[in-house]
């Protein structure tokens, strides 16, 4: 057998693997969290990264490496999702983007990856606890993101498994059962964190971090990635090579 034979053999095998994990969700059901590969024991500090992951890019790996050196997390879980709170359809699809995790971080034992049944951090504390009930959850968050979870207009209210008064009661229940690494995103900068906190939400500052990162990691999107690979450009300095192979081996994005 041809070693590409072998490789897309091992690709569908993934793919099997993670479907099974997928079909045990429903997003009409309580909250749960499908764990593709799990941590050995719970770290006394998790950092959970949900995300689209569509695909997973260097800056998705620097914000990992980065956050697990200056937080001092001893682990890092990676969430995608069965949905998504904004968006209805993926240029890829779950299964693909959980397999890109899986083939990204083989060699890591500190990186757990799952599929998440509900959009929303608030809703994925319960789940995280039955898994990790002794540590401490710290959610790694894109300050694009970060700004759409501080919901302004409670646009979201309504949305949640867990019934909420208003988008304040849903930052209680989040920031008392975890705390918040903001990633700086495209021309954000973390000196501008305070200007998204309003008068509202400006209490809950103390439980929340942010983290700089470097001009040319910053640009990096997966919007980016996808557009070059639509256009057949080169996307070597956008992803981790793994993530590169396997998008090529797939036909993803075309």
């Amino acid at each position: 057998m041809s070693k590409a034979n072998e490789q897309m053999l091992d690709v569908e095998a993934l793919k099997v693997r993670i479907r099974r994990a997928i079909a045990a969700l429903s997003p009409t059901d309580a909250p749960t969290i499908a764990w593709i590969r799990r941590l050995q024991q719970p770290p006394p500090r998790l950092g959970v990264f949900p995300a689209s992951f569509n695909p997973l890019t260097r800056a998705h790996v620097e914000i990992i490496a980065r956050a697990r050196e200056h937080f001092h997390l001893e682990a890092i879980a990676l969430l995608p999702g069965l949905t998504n709170a904004d968006k209805r359809a993926y240029e890829a699809p779950l299964e693909d983007r959980a397999a890109m995790l899986l083939v990204a971080f083989e060699t890591d034992p500190a990186i757990a990856i799952g599929v998440a049944s509900h959009p929303f951090f608030a809703d994925l504390i319960r789940p995280l606890r039955r898994e990790y009930a002794t540590s401490e959850i710290v959610f790694l968050v894109g300050s694009d993101t970060f700004g759409r979870l501080l919901d302004r207009e409670g646009r979201y209210l309504g949305r949640y498994y867990t019934p909420y008064r208003d988008r304040v009661e849903v930052l209680e229940d989040l920031f008392s059962a975890s705390r918040m690494i903001v990633a700086a995103r495209g021309q954000f900068a973390c000196s501008a964190l305070e200007q998204l906190l309003d008068e509202e939400t400006a209490r809950f500052r103390s439980r929340i971090a942010c983290l700089e990162l470097p001009e040319d990691l910053k640009a990096i999107s997966a919007t980016e990635v996808r557009r070059r690979i639509r256009t057949g450009e080169s996307i070597a300095a956008l992803v981790p090579e793994s993530v590169a192979a396997y998008i090529r081996a797939t036909g993803l994005y075309r």
